[in-house]
């Protein structure tokens, strides 16, 4: 399990790597940038 990215034909699948330990990704959504295609996600501290 975790968050990954892949074509829309589900090849190429690459995991994304969560910042810290012990976040929860809620959420994510696509954005451009000049580099390219980037994903931004928000995520909850675990105690």
């Amino acid at each position: 399990m975790g968050l990954h990215v892949m074509n829309s034909d589900g090849g190429d699948r690459r995991p994304i790597t969560v910042p810290a330990p012990g976040l929860m990704v809620l959420g994510g959504d696509w954005f451009p940038t000049a580099e390219g295609l980037k994903v931004l996600f928000t995520a909850e501290v675990l105690r």
